[in-house]
This record gives structure tokens, sequence and C-alpha cells, in this order.
């Protein structure tokens, strides 16, 4: 493994036919589907930090949305990933992440410290057989209908390499906001999603006299809220004084219909579904207070935030930044999107040759019978959608 990834770190210019940029469930997923389309591992660079399942790492305490049967199926479903995936449990029968998965009920979510786990020992088996660096895109230019990539691997000196393709999985973050800035002044801290997902590090940060205001009511305010109300009492005898649940919208429930699932990506599912309607709607928790979040939002806040001293922004995720992007002599990574039908990534002008989005920051955009639109996010979603799209990529 050593000795491929210095392969890539010599001086001189090595070519490939792609370079995939990201190790979480997208760019597992795209490399999966290049190679079972024809692409040879030979004529691939795998890209990444780290390549430990990427975001993913970071919410290992999380519930899933997602049903264990399709954390499994994102593996089988795929054949390259699939033979991959009986390395790792040949290796090791009892104790791979497969095995743990499949003793748990099929029919419901898991933490998602199994999927996480599942897709860093599948990393590991195909760093065996690709090129790769472990480090970060700097700069992207198109030369000579070829794509120049600068790399700074974390142990080495910068090196670069030329493609015909590059496929972007870099990932989405938690979208932060600054209310608490501008209505409370130094009065409240925020504390990052990523921590108030997890009731190990949230007891370290909020205590029996802090009023906690949770911003939105989507998947994941709710998991935050239940961790406030829920768990930390109950498993870590950990009490905070109040809650203070700000939402602009009604809470909205995924609805399974007959072969398809009405609000599937907006919806509150499975743990988050039935604790909210237990301790949010039916029989509200008394540590909770709810405001709705109107026209009149500055008087709101002026007046809500005054007790709080905490706060938790559960209100979105932001695509995490491009390396910089030259086409045709102009800079272009902050003005590109993606074909939301295609992964195909663009500008105003048209497509970008040779440039491809997938994973969370470039989900596809997926018609329901109920002629609703919604962008598929998920594990399962993305490998789904790249059995369909990735093909065409190759062509």
């Amino acid at each position: 493994t050593q000795q491929r990834q210095k392969m890539t770190s010599s001086n001189q210019v090595k070519s490939y036919k792609w370079v995939v940029i990201g190790a979480g469930p997208g760019g597992l997923g795209v490399l999966g589907n290049l190679i079972s389309s024809g692409v040879s591992e030979s004529q691939i660079l795998w890209v990444d930090p780290s390549f430990t399942s990427g975001n993913l790492n970071d919410v290992h305490e999380v519930p899933s949305n997602t049903k264990v049967a399709l954390f499994i199926k994102f593996f089988t479903a795929c054949p390259y990933l699939k033979d991959r995936m009986e390395e790792v449990e040949n290796a090791d029968p009892q104790e791979n992440p497969f095995a743990q998965m499949r003793k748990l009920p099929q029919d419901e979510g898991c933490f998602l410290k199994y999927p996480c786990q599942a897709i860093t020992c599948v990393t590991q088996r195909v760093l065996q057989r690709i090129s790769f660096v472990k480090g970060w895109v700097q700069n992207i230019s198109r030369v000579n209908n070829q794509w120049r990539i600068d790399i700074a691997p974390s142990n080495a000196e910068k090196i670069m390499v030329e493609t015909e393709r590059v496929a972007f999985c870099t990932g989405s973050v938690p979208r932060d906001l600054t209310l608490h800035e501008k209505y409370a002044g130094g009065n409240m801290k925020m504390i990052p999603l990523q921590d108030a997902f997890s009731p190990t590090k949230l007891k370290g940060l909020v205590g029996p006299n802090d009023v906690v205001a949770v911003m939105g009511t989507s998947h994941s305010g709710v998991l935050v809220l239940r961790n406030l109300i829920s768990i930390l009492p109950d498993e870590h005898s950990h009490k905070i004084d109040h809650v203070r649940s700000f939402s602009k919208y009604p809470l909205l429930y995924a609805e399974y219909m007959d072969g398809w699932i009405k609000n599937d990506n907006t919806g509150l599912k499975l743990v988050a579904a039935n604790w909210a309607r237990e301790h949010y709607e039916t029989n509200p928790h008394p540590s909770i207070s709810k405001f709705s979040v109107g026209a009149d939002e500055h008087n709101l806040y002026q007046s809500a935030f005054e007790p709080c001293t905490k706060i938790v922004y559960a209100v979105g995720y932001d695509r995490i930044r491009l390396p910089k992007i030259e086409y045709e002599g102009k800079e272009i990574s902050e003005k590109i999107h993606h074909n939301k039908k295609n992964g195909q990534l663009q500008t105003e002008e048209g497509a970008v040759p040779g440039l491809y989005g997938f994973g969370i920051a470039f989900p596809e955009l997926k018609a329901y019978p109920n002629g609703k639109e919604e962008m598929a996010v998920g594990m399962w979603k993305f490998m789904d959608y790249g059995l369909r799209v990735i093909p065409q990529w190759t062509q």
C-alpha cells in the first residue's frame, strides 16, 4: 500500500483516466461503479486526507434514517464492492462489520458507526489494489484537453497528475448561522451540530444550568432534541435546565406507500419519527418550549433567546468548498453546479468536460409518484443513482 502511494509521488507527471476525490460513501460508490463498468484499477487515482469514510466518521452515535438492509445492499448491488466486501468477511467471519449488521433487525435503523466501519474496511481492501494519495487536492486546471491536478500529500512534497476525468465526492458540512451573535451578543455559545449529535461529547458541553436553543426540527434537529431531553438524562444521568425549539414549519413525517416513500428525504423516519411523535407532538416533554418562527422573527429572537446559554443549528448542510478549478482562462469553482439527473458539473455557459459530482454534495433530483421532486440523500440512494448514471460517465 505504501508503495502504491510512493509510486504516485514521483517527480514525473503521472497520467490517469480518472481521479476520484473523496472517500466517503460517495467516493467509494463512484470507484466501485467505475471499475464495475469496465475502467481498470490501474487507470484510477483515489485522493482523500484519511480514507476513513469521510464525514460519516464524525457521526458514529447518530441513529440512521436508513434501514440496515439498505446499508448492506449498498455493497452487494455493486459487483466490485461486493467482491471487496466478501474479502472483508472471509478475513474475519465473526467480527467484521457486515456480520455485525446482519445480527441487527434488518427493517430498522442502526447507529451510523456500523456503515462507517463497513466503508472503512472495504476502503482498506480497495487501497491494496489501486493507486491512492493521502492528501488534499489544491488546484485543477484544463491543459491540452486534460485536467492537471496539484495534490498536497499529508507526508510528502506536492505532486502533479493528469487525468481525463475527475469525480468530486467532496461532501457537505452543517450550515452554521450567526443569530446568537446578532441577538445575544456573547451570552450564547454555539455547539457544533456534529458535537450535539454525540451524547458522549454533548454531556461535556452542557450542564444543569443551561437553556439550549435548537434551531430546526428536521431529522437532525429532532435527534439533537432527543439527545438533550431523553438520552443525556436517561442514559448518562446528565440533565440540563430547559430546551427551546425553534421551527419555521410543522414536523413532516415520511409515509410508507405502496412501493415508494412519500417525503422520503424530507420527512422524519424510524427513531427520529418515533421520538418526535411521542415526546414532541402527542405528549410534549415538560423540558421543551416550542417557538414558531414567522414573519416577525426579529422580535421573536430578541425575546426568546434571552434566557438561552447555548445554541445548536440544525438548519441543513452546505457543500464543502471545491478546490480552485481553472477552465478556459477562468476560475470556475464558485460558479459550478451539477446536472441533477446525471452528475455532470456545469457552469451557466454549459457542461464542463470531464468533471462530475456525486454524493451528498451533488445528489440526484428524484421524481416521486405524487409529482414531487426531492434531492435523494442517503447511502443506498447514492448507490441506486450511481448504478444508473456512472456507466454513462465512462462512455
